[in-house]
């Protein structure tokens, strides 16, 4: 097969974007797979990382993402609301996550895991993504799908996975379940405090946003209601070794710890900052 010298193109391939832990970190020891997914063996590090993230996969998964937050830039507009609302309240948004997934999917069908090789992180997630969206109406191959995305796209790449994680550890499950709004919005409050890049706080409270509309219809509220009384929050928050590793993460102040303190927490400064 014929292909294109690196020197004749204009930018970097998108498969070269290693993930960032990789390079920030010393060596890569070993990879292994044990009861619970892939691990990551790091010289010097206390506890090896949890998933495996190929380059490939990163420049894939990023594909999904920015398509993903396309649609919700715009969707979240105040324009567009009283049409997302309508279509919401009539049971047409099939049509909107038909378009996603159908495309985002040809790009992250090959990265799907088995069960057997997720994180107890990433299969939880799925589950509850998927008994969300199939019992709102979406077709059952769309709901599939569209879980199977998502949960990759945050389980695969540690920016999210820290991110989401460490609102997991402060949601207050009663409260999401008697107001989901109101716990949603505290969150994001709290998220916003935490953040250091402005413009990733923009994508969560748009996402968050349309979160809210979507409540505002009784069946969909109810369905999430019944979800999230059924999901197990403890392998959606922080277990002992993703602690470790968003202590090391540095673009986020995850534990609403700032990077001293966080890096006091697990009284270890060899190891490289992650950013």
């Amino acid at each position: 097969m014929i292909e294109i010298p690196d020197e004749a193109l204009r930018y970097m391939s998108a498969e070269e974007a290693i993930p960032r832990e990789q390079k920030k970190s010393t060596i890569v020891e070993d990879i292994k797979w044990l009861n619970d997914g892939f691990y990551v063996f790091l010289e010097g590090a206390e506890y090896p990382m949890q998933g495996f993230s190929t380059p490939k996969f990163m420049a894939d998964a990023n594909i999904a993402k920015r398509m993903l937050m396309g649609g919700v830039k715009v969707l979240s507009q105040w324009w567009m609301i009283p049409g997302v609302l309508v279509a919401l309240a009539f049971n047409k948004y099939n049509v909107f996550v038909e378009y996603y997934t159908e495309s985002a999917y040809k790009v992250m069908r090959d990265h799907v895991l088995k069960d057997q090789f997720q994180t107890p992180f990433a299969k939880e997630l799925e589950w509850m993504i998927y008994c969300f969206v199939n019992n709102i109406n979406i077709r059952p191959y769309l709901a599939q799908a569209l879980s199977e995305i998502i949960s990759m796209i945050i389980s695969g790449d540690s920016a999210y996975r820290f991110r989401v994680m460490d609102m997991f550890n402060e949601v207050n499950k009663e409260a999401l379940t008697k107001n989901p709004s109101k716990e949603i919005k505290r969150l994001m409050a709290l998220f916003a405090e935490r953040e250091k890049d402005p413009t990733v706080t923009k994508k969560f409270q748009q996402f968050a946003l349309l979160i809210s509309v979507a409540f505002m219809v009784p069946k969909i509220r109810k369905t999430f209601i019944e979800v999230v009384d059924k999901v197990d929050f403890n392998k959606l928050k922080f277990d002992e070794i993703e602690s470790y590793w968003a202590c090391l993460f540095n673009d986020y102040n995850s534990f609403g710890k700032n990077d001293e303190e966080r890096r006091q927490y697990i009284g270890d400064a060899s190891i490289p900052v992650l950013q």
